[in-house]
C-alpha cells in the first residue's frame, strides 16, 4: 500500500532520521529564525551562517527526494542501495560552474561593468 514516512529513514544509518532533523529544523527553521530576527539579519556574520544553513538545507532537501527515495528498498528481499557517483558525474557538475566563474572573471576584467572605476581609482590612473 506503500511507504509510510519511516520506511525512508530506518534501517540504514547513513539515511537515518538525522538527515530529516537537519534538513528541517537544522537547516531550515534556525535560519528562518535568525533571519526573522533584525539583529542577527543586520549581522554580515549570522546572516551567512543563516545563508550557508539555508543553502545546505536545500542541497539536503534535493539529496532526500532524489537518492534517498530511488534507494528505498522496494522487495522485502532487498537491501538499501547507497550511491556514490562516478568521477564523470562530478566533473559534470563541477565544470559547468567553473566556467562560469572564469566567463564572470574574464567579463569583469575586458567589459567596462564600471566606467567611472578610473576616475575614482587615483592608483589605477597612476599605473597606466
Amino acid at each position: 500500500l506503500g511507504f509510510s514516512l519511516s520506511h525512508f529513514y530506518t534501517n540504514n544509518a547513513f539515511y537515518g532520521y538525522w538527515i530529516l532533523i537537519a534538513e528541517i529544523l537544522v537547516c531550515g527553521v534556525l535560519p528562518g529564525i535568525l533571519l526573522i530576527m533584525k539583529s542577527t539579519r543586520e549581522n554580515p556574520t549570522t546572516r551567512l551562517v543563516a545563508i550557508i544553513l539555508a543553502t545546505i538545507g536545500v542541497c539536503l532537501n534535493r539529496w532526500v527526494m532524489v537518492l534517498q527515495i530511488m534507494a528505498v528498498p522496494v522487495m522485502s528481499f532487498d537491501t538499501w542501495a547507497l550511491y556514490i557517483p562516478s568521477w564523470q558525474e562530478v566533473a559534470t557538475t563541477i565544470l559547468p560552474v567553473a566556467y562560469g566563474i572564469m566567463l564572470i572573471a574574464v567579463a569583469y576584467r575586458y567589459l567596462p561593468v564600471f566606467p567611472q572605476e578610473l576616475e575614482l581609482n587615483k592608483s589605477a590612473k597612476a599605473a597606466e
